[in-house]
C-alpha cells in the first residue's frame, strides 16, 4: 500500500508536468510514431527491405530521436525555471526531482523502444542500433539537465544542443569522430564499446552535475 501510494503520487506528478507543457508534449509522439515511419516507408516503397532501408532508418533515427527524446524534458524544466513564479520550485518539496525528469524521458524511450521492436521484426542488427540511439539520447538528457540547472535557463541548453546536433551531422565521415554521436556506418559491438559507451559515461557525468546544481537554493 505504501509503495502503491508513492507510485500513484509519482505518476500524478508526471501527468501534471506533461499537462503543463500543453500541445508541445505531443511533438515527440508525432515524430516517433508518424514522421519517422513515413520517411522509412517511402524508402521501403522504392527498394523494399534492403540495405538502403537499413541506412535510411539509422540516418533518420540519429537525426531526430536523440533531440526529440529530450524535447519534453526541456520544456518541463522551462516550466520550473523560466516561467513566472518559478522560485516556488526551489522550495525543498516543490523543486522538480531528477526522478521526474527520468520519468518524462522514459516516455520517449518507450516510444523509441516500440519503434525499434517493429524494425527488429524485419531487419537484423536493430537491437544494437537501438543501443546506439539510447546511448546518444542519454547523452542529450545529461546535457539538457546539466546545462539547464547550471545556467537556470533553457536558452543556452537549446543553443548548445542544436550546435552539437548539426556539428555531429555536418562533420560525419565514414570513421566516427570522438564525442560526436552521429556516425554513418553500421553499428557493431566494437563501435559501441569504443565510441558510444563514452557518450553514456559523459551523459551520466552531465546529469550528476545537473543534479548537484539543482539542489542549490536561490
Amino acid at each position: 500500500m505504501f509503495v502503491k501510494g508513492h507510485l500513484n503520487t509519482y505518476l500524478m506528478r508526471l501527468y501534471l508536468h506533461s499537462r503543463n507543457i500543453g500541445f508541445l508534449f505531443f511533438v515527440p509522439i508525432i515524430i516517433f510514431v508518424i514522421l519517422i515511419p513515413i520517411l522509412n516507408y517511402f524508402q521501403y516503397t522504392i527498394g523494399g527491405i534492403d540495405e538502403m532501408l537499413y541506412f535510411n532508418i539509422i540516418r533518420y533515427a540519429q537525426w531526430l530521436m536523440p533531440f526529440f527524446s529530450v524535447w519534453n524534458v526541456i520544456f518541463t524544466l522551462r516550466e520550473s525555471i523560466e516561467v513566472e513564479g518559478y522560485e516556488l520550485f526551489y522550495m525543498p518539496y516543490n523543486r522538480i526531482k531528477a526522478i521526474d525528469v527520468l520519468g518524462i524521458f522514459g516516455i520517449s524511450l518507450a516510444l523509441i523502444t516500440l519503434l525499434f521492436f517493429v524494425y527488429g521484426l524485419t531487419l537484423p542488427n536493430m537491437w544494437l542500433e537501438y543501443l546506439r540511439i539510447i546511448s546518444s539520447s542519454f547523452l542529450f538528457l545529461g546535457l539538457v539537465y546539466g546545462i539547464t540547472n547550471l545556467f537556470k535557463s533553457i536558452t543556452p541548453t537549446i543553443m548548445i544542443l542544436i550546435m552539437y546536433l548539426f556539428g555531429s551531422v555536418i562533420a560525419v565521415d565514414h570513421d566516427p569522430i570522438p564525442l560526436l554521436f552521429y556516425t554513418s556506418e553500421m553499428i557493431s559491438w566494437q563501435l559501441f564499446l569504443e565510441h558510444y559507451l563514452i557518450l553514456v559515461v559523459l551523459g551520466c557525468v552531465c546529469f550528476s552535475i545537473g543534479h548537484v546544481a539543482n539542489k542549490k537554493f536561490y
